[in-house]
């Protein structure tokens, strides 16, 4: 049988038996499919998919942001048995117990950033790295901080594996910020806070932009656009409603005060701290020791992101 590499996913799905899907994510349950090999499936195409359908359908018009998420491949931030859902229009699992949002979101905060090329961001919490690669093709350098040390490995291992030098990440409470790199002309906080750290607002440098979730309710928060002015005012706009995973930190959430148990908090708890000490600044290739932190090197073969001509 061969596999089928330029029709609509969603439609394929129904084709071959509707919605009760196998391990692979778009197979039927039992599907001779699960027997074939996948390694030929044409992401390309539904790369291209998710940018018409899924992002650019819904408003999103920064065509760096869109040519951004037609570039890098989704597939290689997901686990193995998911990568044929990787262009889902949903969430997906990642490693302990978190979620990697779905393309809109992503597109969506970085669009709302405002980037014009080639400038120093910040982002607070990694995740599986996706976004970084995002921001990667985008930015001239970007920082990526999270705290849980799994987490961070892995996104260090596939932003490696894709090819991007100039994304740098930290194994750290990123609502600390990252003071060595800054200050940063864009900072992106995937993760919601109860207020906007003073110590991202200092780090933030003047005309600026920061992207955070904010609110007290840990069920839903204000995504909010803070831009720094002169003499170290703010300005303050409410972008959108949104819900958003509560991070663990100095700055962030110190317990889960409404029952939501996360997997961020119990790996805080292992640590018997609130705030994860060691600094692992993975920075992706061959490993090497810097003031007692360890670090990797960049992959050769800088995938890294240029300024593009298109309009902002």
């Amino acid at each position: 049988m061969k596999i089928p590499v330029d029709i609509d996913l969603d439609e394929y799905r129904q084709s071959i038996g509707g919605d009760d899907h196998g391990p692979c994510g778009i197979c039927p349950t039992g599907h001779i499919m699960h027997r074939i090999d996948h390694a030929m499936y044409n992401f390309a195409r539904l790369r291209e998919q998710m940018v018409a359908k899924q992002i650019h359908a819904r408003g999103v018009r920064d065509q760096r942001v869109l040519d951004a998420m037609g570039k890098v491949p989704r597939e290689k931030f997901v686990p193995n048995h998911l990568q044929l859902s990787a262009y889902d229009d949903r969430p997906l699992p990642i490693a302990e117990g978190q979620t990697f949002s779905q393309p809109y979101v992503i597109a969506y905060l970085i669009e709302a950033l405002a980037l014009q090329g080639g400038e120093r961001v910040l982002v607070v919490g990694v995740g599986s790295g996706y976004a970084t690669a995002v921001l990667a093709e985008i930015a001239g350098e970007v920082y990526a901080m999270e705290h849980i040390g799994q987490l961070a490995e892995i996104a260090a291992s596939h932003l490696m594996d894709a090819g991007y030098e100039n994304a740098h990440i930290m194994h750290a409470d990123g609502t600390r910020g990252w003071l060595d790199e800054a200050p940063f002309e864009a900072i992106l906080v995937a993760d919601a806070v109860p207020s906007i750290p003073e110590s991202l607002k200092s780090q933030l440098s003047t005309g600026g932009r920061m992207i955070v979730p904010v609110g007290s309710n840990m069920r839903a928060q204000e995504l909010v656009r803070l831009t720094r002015q002169e003499k170290g005012q703010f300005l303050r706009e409410d972008v959108a409603d949104m819900r958003f995973v509560p991070p663990i930190g100095e700055h962030g959430w110190e317990e889960d005060t409404t029952g939501m148990a996360t997997s961020r908090a119990r790996d805080l708890e292992k640590t018997g701290n609130r705030s994860i000490p060691a600094r692992v600044d993975i920075k992706i290739r061959r490993r090497i020791r810097h003031r007692g932190e360890r670090r990797f090197a960049a992959a050769a073969g800088s995938h890294r992101g240029t300024p593009a001509s298109a309009d902002r």
